[in-house]
């Protein structure tokens, strides 16, 4: 039998299209458009501050796990709290409308005041982190609870907003709710797209959140505008909350909705994770995922629950949510595993044949995003107006109830974060996290058909739900690897990874996928080479092999060698531990700040470039995020390198910012050398110059190197206290020590001269070449929203880079040298002409392949000969230069592999 309140429901008369008028334009806009306006600019503006206030916190706090946990609770619990004290205003009130006013006029003034609430926070957080330690359990409890306070005024008022408003302008219509709500996740779609794509990118990160102000005293003047009209309301109390509650269900409804905000917002983390490894997991990921997901909870609440709820009560209608939900998650999930192909066809083969558009990113990764999670979204949206109209009664008793629920849900939400983030994912894994918040999904529709109905209908729902409770239990024992480029077959038990769309023998054997806290890990082996790669979120973040040995051995040996008597070093990124380990063999200490504790534990299986330096007792192993570890530490390093991959993905362009840069150098001793990686592909020569330039602005005295040696299409970015000056006898030093010169040896520097002739670039050269570019700041992250085709025209950005940068590589190289061979020795020349020709050749390789691959024969065979004549001229003048013979050889022979199959 239905419930007392279900049949109430349904004896509710409707009004037919035959009584329905024609309102009065004035009638519309001030009853129809200034408060649609309202609602829809104020969900924008707390969008607008939710992106500005996270970037800003993790300035503060860090991007590790529990810090990014501790600042989406954060403003989660103060919206949480705002509705529940918005409770104690209804009785009062004889305006809500002036109240809502008020609230938005709290917002805007209290956003002003964030900025300096911020910085008093972060005081507070340096003086505890030194008092405690940096590993300390109370610091992270401590941190949390200062990521809460500089936004809690405005997020308690935030919460206030959706239950005054339904007050206020809701005018007692039972689908107020709905539309309400509705409306402002909508605005919210809006304020998250505009912030993150563009407010942020044009105006910078404080003028964003003077926009939302903006939008805050908008919506304030808009609701003055509505008081003309809107009647003042009885302050008298009218009836307590137990005489509008739906029978015996109120306690049980209540934790139900808990339960579904933390279901709702565990699948958006799952989500984003996933899409975090097939997508580029750069701002344009998030932002269009954020988008998207808000976009179908809006359309929920807006448009389809209104369908629902012509035909089903409340609660039917909540039990119909939470299985959509279940089912739909269900349907879409396969999307992962088939997003390898969408970008194979949207993304790679344009990029291939040089006409891959802006656009065409966009429309595959929003198609992506789309159609996983678009339409469990959409159900999503449906959970809160049911919840809200399950409870039936006195104007009074509803709207304690829709401030009650929201608090309810908004509390299940933080709840949900903090454990899919921190807890579920890292113990179980993406596929079993995701598989456990479905079937909770699906429980809830169990019992909320059980409360209902009776007879078939409940029985029926009992039955799709323990057969999607099945399919969930499928997916968490297959857990099949998710990839982004590439597609995972399971074969004999091994998962093995293929080209997708392409019959061809497996490329790589897949020996380790791991989600953590921070990312998912990816160990790889080649079936061809048996070298090990590893991945973070599918990218690739270090190798065993040659380029990626250079890359990781470099990164210390160069900064070391350049200091006149270092004692320690600090890396960021832990990769394989090739550089930790190198920076042992100089008997120092060596220091690793990580922030995804899942990359170190393979270790074991590139221990042929680690060599156990786990286990070594002159190494510490530091898991935070870099920014917070040396804003934070009172430790000086002699030097610190900075390894970061693709800068587009996640935070890592904050990795490069003048104020981190600046943390460095405060973090140096005296005589310290500061060290960064950069990529020379992927990023387009402008991108590279307000890089380099922003390093420049902070380390004057900075030089470029490039490892020219082999093949490598990355940079080394130094930074010395004063003007380069390399001292021949400390990288002698270097190579009589047995385990130093042991590890150089493995990449192909066998004498001095070679590392003296990878200078590429001199402060003259370098500043020429940077020229005048903006800097890349907190405040305005220009390389974050650096044109994201940089980064598939790998090519041709790195041709790009190299040639211009040639144009400005020192002549000589004498000048910067003391205590070394004579100036007049022929061995300087030799070097300086082999050392050119090898940059000139590893040009004429990426030259090649790029119109091999567009199908420009002639050009790539005049390439080919050039770069043939150009390594005869290196090696005639040094022909002891095995190193380089062995990268001619490799390429020249690659090149005829290609020539002769397209011939036969």
């Amino acid at each position: 039998m239905p419930r007392q309140n279900d049949v109430a429901f349904r004896s509710m008369p409707c009004r037919k299209k035959s009584q329905m008028r024609t309102l009065p334009v004035e009638y519309r806009f001030s009853n129809i458009v200034l408060p649609g306006l309202v609602v829809f600019l104020s969900g924008a503006s707390a969008l607008t501050y939710e992106v500005v206030w996270q970037r800003e916190m993790f300035h503060v706090f860090g991007a590790s796990a529990p810090a990014t946990a501790a600042i989406l609770s954060a403003m989660f619990i103060g919206i949480a709290f705002g509705s529940r004290l918005s409770r104690r205003f209804f009785a009062q009130v004889r305006q809500p409308i002036l109240l809502l006013a008020g609230l938005e006029g709290a917002i805007a003034f209290w956003g002003i005041l964030v900025p300096s609430a911020t910085v008093f926070s972060e005081s507070i957080y340096v003086s505890a982190a030194h008092a405690l330690g940096e590993e300390s359990t109370l610091l992270k409890i401590s941190r949390f609870a200062l990521a809460v306070l500089p936004v809690l005024p405005a997020t308690l008022c935030m919460g206030a907003t959706i239950p005054v408003m339904v007050r206020a302008l809701g005018r007692g219509q039972s689908s107020s709710v709905a539309w309400i709500y509705g409306l402002n996740t909508l605005g919210a779609v809006g304020g998250a797209l505009a912030t993150g794509l563009v407010w942020i990118r044009v105006v910078g990160l404080s003028e964003s959140a003077m926009i939302a102000i903006g939008l805050n005293l908008a919506v304030v003047v808009l609701l003055l505008l509505l008081m003309r009209s809107a009647p003042a309301t009885d302050a008298k109390p009218t009836a307590s909350l137990s005489e509008g509650k739906p029978i015996g269900s109120y306690p049980l409804l209540g934790s139900m909705y808990f339960t579904a905000g933390f279901v709702a917002l565990g699948l958006e983390v799952v989500w984003l994770r996933f899409l975090g490894i097939v997508n580029s997991n750069s701002t344009i990921t998030f932002s269009l995922t954020l988008a998207i997901y808000l976009c179908g909870t809006g359309a929920g609440s807006l448009f389809v629950y209104r369908i629902f709820r012509r035909y089903l009560s409340p609660y039917t209608t909540f039990a119909v949510a939470n299985g959509g939900v279940a089912l739909t998650s269900l349907a879409t999930f396969r999307v992962i595993y088939a997003a390898p192909f969408f970008s194979r066809t949207g993304i790679e083969i344009p990029a291939i044949a040089g006409t891959l558009t802006l656009a065409d990113l966009y429309r595959t990764e929003a198609l992506i995003i789309f159609l996983l999670l678009f339409v469990p979204a959409v159900f999503m949206g449906m959970v809160y107006p049911a919840v809200c109209d399950a409870v039936t009664g006195n104007e009074r008793s509803r709207q304690d109830w829709i401030a009650n629920a929201y608090f309810r849900g908004t509390l299940g939400a933080v709840v949900g974060t903090l454990a899919t983030s921190l807890f579920m994912i890292p113990l179980l894994g993406l596929h079993t996290s995701f598989s456990m918040l479905v079937i909770t999904s699906a429980v809830l529709c169990v019992i909320a058909f059980t409360i209902g109905h009776r007879g078939r209908l409940r029985n029926s729902a009992i039955i799709v739900m323990c057969l999607s409770v099945l399919w969930a239990v499928a997916i968490a024992v297959d857990s099949r690897p998710a990839l982004r480029n590439t597609v995972a077959r399971n074969i004999d038990d091994q998962w093995m990874e293929f080209t997708p769309g392409i019959d061809s023998k497996a490329f790589a054997e897949i020996v380790r996928f791991k989600a953590g806290a921070s990312g998912t890990a990816i160990t790889k082996r080649e079936t061809r080479s048996d070298d090990y790669l590893v991945y973070v979120d599918d990218q690739l973040v270090a190798s065993t092999n040659l380029e990626a040995k250079v890359d990781a051995l470099m990164l210390a040996h160069l900064p070391l060698l350049l200091h006149p008597d270092p004692v320690n070093e600090l890396t960021v990124g832990f990769g394989t531990g090739g550089t930790s380990h190198a920076i042992t063999t100089h008997g120092i200490q060596a220091y690793c700040v990580e922030i995804e504790p899942e990359v170190p534990r393979a270790a074991h299986f590139v221990a042929s470039q680690n060599y156990g330096v786990l286990d070594n007792p002159g190494f510490q192993l530091i898991i935070n995020d870099a920014r917070d570890h040396l804003k934070i530490t009172q430790r000086k390093y002699d030097v610190i390198a900075t390894d970061v991959t693709n800068l587009q993905y996640k935070q890592n362009s904050s990795l490069y910012t003048v104020e981190y840069f600046q943390l460095m150098n405060e973090s140096l001793s005296p005589r310290g050398v500061a060290c960064a990686w950069i990529p020379m592909a992927a990023i387009a020569k402008r991108e590279l110059q307000v890089l380099m330039k922003s390093f420049q602005h902070v380390f004057p005295h900075a030089t470029l190197w490039f490892m020219n040696h082999t093949h490598t299409n990355f940079g080394i970015l130094i930074g010395t206290p004063g003007p380069l000056v390399i001292d021949y006898s400390r990288l002698e030093d270097g190579f009589r020590s047995d385990t130093t010169r042991e590890s150089l040896n493995e990449i192909g520097l066998t004498e001095p001269m070679q590392i003296v002739h990878c200078l590429h670039l001199d402060e003259d050269g370098y500043s020429r070449f940077c020229g005048d570019v903006p800097l890349h700041t907190d405040n305005n992250p220009t390389l974050e929203f650096s044109s994201p085709l940089s980064f598939y025209q790998y090519e041709e950005t790195f041709c790009d880079n190299l040639s211009s940068q040639l144009r400005y590589r020192p002549d000589r190289f004498q000048p910067f040298v003391v205590n070394g061979p004579d100036d007049d020795s022929d061995v300087w020349e030799r070097h300086r002409v082999a050392s050119y020709a090898g940059c000139e050749v590893i040009l004429s390789m990426y030259q090649f392949r790029t119109m091999w691959l567009r199908g420009q024969t002639n050009a790539a065979m005049q390439k080919l000969k050039e770069a043939i004549e150009t390594a005869k001229i290196g090696m005639d003048a040094w022909p002891d230069d095995r190193a380089r013979e062995a990268f001619y050889f490799d390429f020249f022979n690659d090149a005829n592999r290609r020539v002769t199959s397209r011939i036969r």
